[in-house]
């Protein structure tokens, strides 16, 4: 099993190891799906930067460049990051041409709540019992919910 560059298995074995083969129609669906057109050879570069700031953040950019908002609204010609950024995704696009960046303004801290917050998670499916089907049922998702109440 081989996988192309844009990470697309060649195909796959079933359970009764039938060989099943994916088609060019298949790997055209998918290379669309993640913004190719049909004459695109490989994808594009994942190692484009990415920037995380913090709202507030007025750092200088590499190259002049135009912002575009979440909300639609654009700054043109950009050289550092304006203090009022909104919090939210936004995306920097070099004027040089190069590929865009996509800039997050997060908030310095999330909001605190009073008292200790958690909870119980179970995986139910590997809640097995004498009494379950080999799997997890609503039986056993009974017992640990008496049990963690004690």
């Amino acid at each position: 099993m081989a996988v192309d560059a844009w990470g697309i298995t060649d195909g796959y074995w079933d359970t009764e190891r039938t060989w099943h083969a994916t088609s060019r129609a298949t790997h055209a669906v998918l290379r669309a799906a993640m913004g190719a057109s049909p004459d695109d050879e490989r994808p594009p570069d994942p190692a484009r930067p990415m920037w995380i700031v913090h709202r507030g953040a007025t750092d200088r950019l590499w190259n002049p460049a135009d912002l575009h908002l979440e909300d639609g609204t654009t700054v043109e010609n950009v050289e550092a990051l304006p203090p009022d950024l909104p919090l939210g995704y936004h995306q920097l696009v070099p004027r040089d041409g190069w590929p865009a960046s996509p800039l997050v303004v997060a908030p310095l801290r999330t909001q605190a709540v009073d008292g200790r917050m958690w909870g119980w998670a179970l995986q139910l499916y590997a809640a097995r019992s004498a009494d379950s089907w080999g799997i997890g049922d609503i039986g056993d998702l009974a017992r640990h919910a008496e049990w963690s109440n004690t």
